[in-house]
């Protein structure tokens, strides 16, 4: 024996909101739960910070290798940047739109491409 509900709109509506409703007390309860109890207090909260690091990554003598890779990644792409922030932050809408329509033009012609070889060569 099943049970068929009937329900017009506005029952639907409100059953909808009440479990929606239900479920979103349910998230919150269970991220409350497993939240800190306590903060927690150490020696590495207390002491100061000098530029974003730590005292220890300060007295260095060298750089660490992710410095270094950064470094490299902002001397490379520096061109690269200084056109993006060009053609994006000129003020005019119409210059963001022009590029947008170009980028997701190309983006198009891409998927467009990638599916017409998926049906001719087929999925292997």
């Amino acid at each position: 024996m099943a049970l068929t509900l009937i329900l017009d709109p506005i029952s639907l509506l409100l059953l909808s909101s009440l479990f929606t409703a239900i479920v979103l007390v349910l998230v919150i309860v269970m991220f409350r739960a497993a939240g800190k109890k306590e903060e927690r207090v150490t020696e590495d909260t207390i002491v100061m910070y000098i530029g974003g690091e730590h005292e220890s990554i300060l007295s260095l003598k060298f750089p660490s290798s992710d410095a270094l890779y950064w470094a490299v990644l902002k001397r490379v792409f520096k061109g690269v940047y200084r056109y993006l922030v060009n053609a994006m932050h000129t003020g005019h809408t119409l210059d963001w739109l022009e590029y947008m329509s170009m980028w997701y033009g190309f983006l198009m012609v891409l998927a467009i491409l990638i599916t017409l070889f998926a049906i001719v060569y087929g999925w292997r």
